[in-house]
């Protein structure tokens, strides 16, 4: 058995020689043919869909590995029961993310002071906590098309004059945990995610997340129990940036459904709180660690009726 978050085998790229012409790919699907290898577990329903595309390629070997192919979505446990109940005083969020650049940091920047600056919120009305390395500035997503030190500059000159700003470049994982479970909303406008675990630790902790639509996000922040910010997909469910155009029209895309969804929850303070009830619903409910055991048992006993189930 193996479990896997974009596909199986992963070869990487080999310069002048199409994906799907690699010998590399090839040979090493023969190990997922064998009759050794007994299954294999997409992290999400993204994943599964995206093996079936690189299956297509190869039919003799989709026949055989197709019925291996199982859904099976990450355990997690409660970390804090909330209490919805409507609060008085600023609304809290926090974005957490190592790549601060990829992960959307930049896009939290911009809409936040935008705001400000139109006069549409005040400092009175929002704590924004960032945890987040500035110095990660390589943005995967972009791929020859990097923002440029000007960027960055501006970026980083806000995030350190305006009050509202809480930076910090890491913390250890109780650190960010505590900061979670006291927050109202969470934020990862990501370029670029292959599953998104910190949204399943936001959820835990009570706390519903702003995020794109990248990957699996859709799956695990369902818009009753989050935000999505919507954006054109490839057929890989991620974002294309093939120019300067591309960045800067997804960038305008991100930051202004940010901007909306930061006005509704200021306003209507009631949403944050049934989502995050929905939130916590859904990690009892999609993750909890016990019927994952259970659904994990299931498949490594071959369970024939729920081959092509999608187990959350």
């Amino acid at each position: 058995m193996a479990t896997f978050e974009t596909e199986l085998p992963r070869v990487l790229p080999v310069e002048g020689i199409p994906k799907f012409a690699n010998p590399e790919l090839a040979r090493e699907l023969r190990y997922v043919c064998s009759p050794r290898c007994k299954g294999i577990i997409a992290i999400s329903e993204a994943t599964r869909q995206i093996q079936l595309r690189l299956l297509e390629h190869f039919p003799r070997e989709q026949a055989i590995i197709g019925p291996k192919l199982h859904v099976l979505h990450p355990p997690q446990p409660v970390l804090q029961e909330k209490n919805a109940v409507v609060k008085e005083g600023p609304v809290t969020f926090t974005f957490v993310g190592n790549e601060f650049y990829r992960k959307g940091g930049a896009e939290i920047v911009l809409a936040f002071s935008q705001l400000l600056r139109e006069n549409v919120i005040s400092s009175n009305d929002v704590r924004v906590n960032l945890v987040g390395d500035l110095r990660r500035t390589h943005n995967v997503a972009h791929q020859e098309f990097q923002d440029d030190a000007a960027f960055r500059v501006s970026v980083e000159g806000m995030l350190r004059e305006c009050p509202i700003f809480r930076h910090h470049t890491s913390l250890t994982n109780d650190a960010v945990l505590a900061l979670i479970k006291t927050s109202d909303v969470g934020l990862l406008p990501t370029w670029q995610e292959t599953y998104g675990f910190s949204v399943l630790e936001m959820q835990a902790c009570g706390c519903p997340v702003i995020t794109t639509n990248v990957r699996a996000l859709p799956e695990i922040n369902p818009e009753n129990a989050g935000w999505l910010i919507r954006c054109p997909l490839n057929p890989m469910l991620e974002l294309t940036v093939a120019s300067v155009s591309d960045k800067t029209l997804l960038r305008s895309a991100i930051v202004s459904q940010l901007k909306t969804y930061i006005l509704q929850i200021i306003s209507d303070s009631k949403i944050v709180s049934e989502r995050a009830k929905n939130s916590l619903a859904r990690i009892c409910l999609e993750h909890d660690p016990m019927l994952f055991r259970e659904r994990l048992n299931r498949i490594y006993m071959g369970f024939k009726t729920d081959k092509n189930k999608t187990f959350f």
